[in-house]
């Protein structure tokens, strides 16, 4: 597996997803998940950046970082359920009905584990000072993202930023803690 995979497909994750927020851009949309939900489309475009990008990034930092993080046991069990729960919230559009409830649980779901999947770089001794040092910044940002934006609904008229600076922070730690190693 070639190591550049993990940029490559990141790089054209935040193309689609731009793609995705330029297309369909309606300020009354406040989710990157409104944006995919508002057509066939846009779920379609959601759909394979989550699920065809989205199994090779995970399978290429299984293969690249797993083996170099403490408890990389705890981070395998956590990366498969971070991709199971992408895959969901792919499946599911945050439309109406049970799609919605689905979508919901599984996007909230997956932004809470990860946390814990960064924090296992933060506290893995063999990455790098620089990449746990980066980590760590995720991870205040993570968690100030949690506790303000979404429990005490503070900036919620901004909550499309938080929310991709949070998929942006995670994808950009693993990258860090593969390449600075």
């Amino acid at each position: 597996m070639p190591k550049y995979l993990g940029l490559v497909l990141v790089l054209v994750s935040w193309v689609l997803a731009v793609r995705l927020l330029l297309k369909w851009r309606d300020k009354n949309l406040k989710t990157i998940s409104h944006h995919a939900a508002s057509s066939i489309k846009a779920r379609l475009l959601f759909l394979v950046t989550l699920t065809a990008l989205g199994m090779p990034f995970y399978l290429w930092v299984q293969h690249f970082l797993t083996p170099v993080v403490s408890h990389s046991v705890a981070f395998e069990i956590l990366l498969i359920l971070t991709f199971s729960l992408q895959t969901i919230t792919a499946l599911a559009p945050d439309t109406f009905g049970v799609s919605r409830l689905v979508h919901r649980a599984s996007a909230y779901s997956l932004a809470f584990f990860y946390f814990p999947l960064d924090l296992l770089m933060v506290l893995s001794g063999e990455l790098s000072e620089i990449a746990r040092f980066y980590a760590t910044v995720v991870a205040i940002y993570m968690l100030f993202t949690m506790i303000w934006v979404s429990i005490l609904k503070k900036y919620e008229q901004h909550f499309i930023i938080f929310q991709t600076l949070y998929i942006v922070g995670i994808q950009s730690a693993l990258l860090v803690a593969v390449y600075i190693h």
